[in-house]
């Protein structure tokens, strides 16, 4: 439910190690956020070239992202921190 989802993201923003990276791509395409750390795993969204996101935390390879109101994982090549 929407509310269960913005406690979750109310949560997840006190985290203190937070940073701004920014979604990047040599092809200028998007970057596909994750339901889980594997190039199999489920595009929750996509995330435009060159938009900023919030970086919660690293996990071999891939980053969990806070994109909007989405938590996944987006493969560490394609975000600058």
């Amino acid at each position: 439910s929407s509310s269960v989802s913005q406690s979750l993201i109310r949560i997840v923003a006190k985290i203190r190690r937070s940073r701004p990276g920014l979604a990047v791509t040599d092809s200028g395409g998007p970057v596909a956020l994750r339901a889980y750390p594997s190039a199999q795993g489920q595009v929750i969204t996509q995330i435009p070239n060159g938009t900023t996101v919030t970086v919660l935390g690293q996990y071999r390879g891939w980053y969990v992202v806070l994109y909007g109101e989405s938590i996944g994982y987006a493969n560490a090549a394609f975000i600058q921190l």
